[in-house]
């Protein structure tokens, strides 16, 4: 596929695919692509406001920190590859070719949304290029947020909870924050932003 070819791929899929009712839609695909998920490292990071800063912040740290280190952010702030980045470098157009057509040739991709597409891209870059550490940021929730397929964060982190993606998340804020803590694992550690209301507090 030619960079033009895998682009128009990418987006002739929804960026959210038809509703979900659990992960099985994003477990099947990388079931086919060996489950590239289970053999990196990750900080899990959900949230209303901030989520992309404390991505930023926690890869350029893990960086400086002399970690090579791999993230996924949603959406994308100046063009599509700039979403997939190790150490703050675009994944390379012929990376981004090469692993679209491995995703496209599994069966169950035809079924899949933009978000689950670029999520199995990005996690196959990563294992190749042997990330230390991997920070992915929720697209959408949390709880069936396709990144949340990752069954056991080094860490999670929490930022500022609102009223966002009602129609999907709920209309109280305590329904919003059941979804993004959704990520939350038994016996993972969760740092969670101070500002959050009691209410969120005491349920996370």
């Amino acid at each position: 596929m030619t960079i033009s070819e895998t682009m128009e791929y990418i987006q002739s899929y929804q960026k959210s695919g038809k509703p979900v009712q659990d992960l099985t839609r994003i477990q099947s695909l990388l079931d086919e692509l060996g489950n590239p998920q289970e053999q990196l490292q990750v900080v899990h990071i959900a949230g209303t406001n901030g989520k992309g800063s404390v991505t930023a912040l926690c890869a350029a740290a893990a960086t400086a920190a002399g970690y090579r280190t791999g993230t996924l952010t949603s959406p994308f702030i100046r063009h599509y590859t700039d979403r997939i980045q190790i150490d703050g470098t675009d994944i390379p157009p012929e990376s981004l070719c090469r692993f679209c057509e491995q995703v496209k040739a599994c069966a169950v991709s035809g079924d899949c949304s933009q978000f689950e597409i670029t999520l199995a891209i990005a996690l196959l870059w990563f294992l190749e290029e042997r990330c230390d550490l991997v920070i992915l940021e929720t697209g959408i929730g949390g709880l069936l947020d396709a990144t949340n397929v990752v069954k056991m964060p080094l860490v999670t982190a929490i930022t500022s909870i609102s009223f966002d993606h009602m129609a999907l998340l709920g209309n109280t804020l305590l329904e919003i924050a059941v979804q993004k803590a959704g990520i939350v694992k038994p016996g993972c550690p969760v740092v969670l932003s101070p500002d959050n209301t009691d209410e969120v507090k005491a349920y996370v």
